[in-house]
């Protein structure tokens, strides 16, 4: 029976070249499990990367290939060299590189000035609705002030036709009173006036009677 120790295999029967590397669990500070998964991980980028650098080359020389067809002219230049296609007012691709961009600032202006004059309109909307709302509280305003005036102005009238009325009244009652004292005491005035005639004649003095 083989002991577990004996089955084990003993460093001594390896030769001196897989003696390190038995011994050894790291190269270079690192773990070599580590270690290999570093260079399988740098191994698979460099592939992908080699895969997209073969798309993209496919794709530059499909949109060469697309740029310089002969029977493809831009819409607005008439031009059939241009490294780049662009959208424009025809479908896409109708105009050449140059012209799309110049197309696209355009477009981009156009609505950049529509939209401003919408704000623009929208803040005049605003603007004369606010003053619409002053002038209509202004104009209550108005209104409220001008019914009070009318008030005060109708209250001064009939104070002013009671005064009259009132002085009308004390006047008329006044003449008759004088009346009534001129055609009692008329006999008494005409002897009043007799004596001091009388008496000025007399006296020789000159009297002034008012």
């Amino acid at each position: 029976m083989i002991s577990p120790a004996s089955a084990k295999p003993s460093l001594r029967n390896w030769g001196s070249r897989f003696d390190h590397l038995y011994r050894d669990t790291t190269i270079d500070g690192y773990d070599r499990m580590e270690a290999f998964k570093r260079y399988a991980r740098r191994r698979r980028r460099g592939e992908e990367h080699k895969k997209n650098s073969a798309a993209a080359v496919a794709v530059a020389v499909e949109a060469a290939m697309g740029s310089l067809d002969p029977s493809r002219v831009c819409a607005e230049c008439r031009t059939s060299q241009t490294p780049l296609w662009r959208s424009g007012p025809n479908g896409p691709k109708s105009l050449c590189n140059a012209c799309g961009i110049r197309y696209r600032k355009r477009r981009k202006a156009k609505i950049n000035g529509e939209d401003k004059h919408r704000k623009t309109t929208a803040t005049n909307s605003t603007a004369i609705g606010t003053i619409k709302g002053k002038n209509g509280s202004m104009m209550a305003s108005l209104e409220a002030v001008g019914a009070e005036l009318r008030r005060r102005q109708k209250e001064k009238q009939e104070r002013m036709l009671l005064l009259l009325l009132e002085r009308e009244k004390q006047r008329s009652r006044e003449l008759k009173a004088a009346a009534t004292a001129a055609a009692g005491g008329a006999a008494g005035k005409e002897e009043a006036e007799a004596a001091l005639l009388l008496l000025s004649l007399s006296s020789s003095g000159i009297f002034v009677h008012s």
